[in-house]
């Protein structure tokens, strides 16, 4: 095989490499489980979404590059699970009484998820675990002592497999049909 068939061939895997692109305008819904129960603490019936919050209408939103995703007032923290910035998952609690804070379970589910990676993580008693199956995230924090005035985040990577439009896949069935060409000239 010559050099310019094997160029053509490294150029089309490279065209074929997803890319990945912002979260904002995906809908997402997120669901905020404290020990284990079943309640969906971002749905407004429960009364604990602060005002500004995409979810105050609703566990499913529109992800914005301006308004915060999801949050969860009590009496005793704040969480907040935030997609704004299109790119990163950003998960916050700040604690306004001292006591025995309870698990937690994030679950997010949006049709764009492609990838989940950890980027900083400073809740205690072992910090967050998280998987990505499908178009679902799963996040857990097994909880424990805190005190009033402390506050936690974890950030996590999060992207889409970008779709190529129609004038890549032209493009990248082009350069095929370029290389299967040669190639075939090559070997007559």
């Amino acid at each position: 095989m010559n050099t310019q068939v094997r160029a053509l061939i490294v150029v089309a895997c490279l065209a074929a490499t997803p890319t990945f692109a912002s979260l904002v305008g995906t809908t997402v819904n997120g669901q905020l489980y404290f020990d284990g129960l079943t309640p969906n603490y971002f749905d407004p019936a429960n009364g604990g979404v602060p005002a500004g919050y995409l979810n105050t209408a609703g566990p499913t939103v529109i992800i914005s590059s301006t308004e915060p995703t999801f949050g969860y007032k009590d009496a005793a923290n704040t969480d907040v699970a935030n997609f704004q910035s299109g790119t990163q998952l950003v998960i916050s609690d700040s604690v306004t009484e001292t006591g025995d804070n309870a698990p937690i379970e994030l679950i997010f589910t949006d049709t764009a998820f492609g990838s989940l990676s950890v980027v900083s993580d400073t809740f205690g008693y072992g910090g967050w675990s998280g998987s990505l199956v499908g178009d679902v995230i799963t996040l857990n924090w097994a909880g424990g002592e805190v005190t009033d005035g402390q506050s936690f985040t974890a950030v996590y990577n999060v992207g889409t497999v970008a779709v190529p439009d129609g004038g890549s896949t032209l493009a990248l069935l082009g350069m095929a049909m370029t290389s299967l060409a040669l190639l075939r000239r090559k070997l007559a």
